[in-house]
C-alpha cells in the first residue's frame, strides 16, 4: 500500500476511478487512527488520532491500493474534495430494473 499525502490521494482517487470506470470497483474505507502500532495497555489522547483513507482497486494480482493520514483537523474540508470526485465519477452506474407486480 502506498501512503500519499492528501491532494496526491486525491488525484490517484480520480484516476482510479477513470480506470475502472467500465469494469472494476473501487472501495474506500476511512478508519480512526494514530498511526502507532496498537496497545491494549496503553491510552493515546484522542488530540492524537487521525483518519487513515485507503482506496482499492481492482482485483488479487492487480490490486492497486493507496492511502493517507488526514489529521482530525483537515477531514471536514477533505471529505468535501472526496465527495466532489465521487460524484462526478458516479455518473457510470447501472439504473435499476423495475419489477412488475
Amino acid at each position: 500500500m502506498v501512503r500519499l499525502e492528501e491532494n496526491r490521494f486525491l488525484t490517484e482517487l480520480s484516476r482510479m476511478y477513470e480506470r475502472h470506470k467500465s469494469t472494476g470497483t473501487v472501495w474506500i474505507t476511512m478508519k480512526c487512527s494514530n498511526g502507532k502500532p496498537r496497545s491494549r495497555t496503553r491510552e493515546y489522547p484522542r488530540q492524537d488520532y487521525q483518519c487513515l483513507v485507503r482506496a482499492v482497486a481492482g482485483k488479487k494480482n492487480k490490486k492497486k491500493e493507496i492511502a493517507t493520514m488526514v489529521p482530525a483537523s483537515q477531514v471536514p474540508k477533505f471529505q468535501q474534495a472526496m465527495i466532489v470526485i465521487m460524484k462526478a465519477n458516479m455518473d457510470a452506474l447501472k439504473k435499476r430494473e423495475k419489477k412488475k407486480a
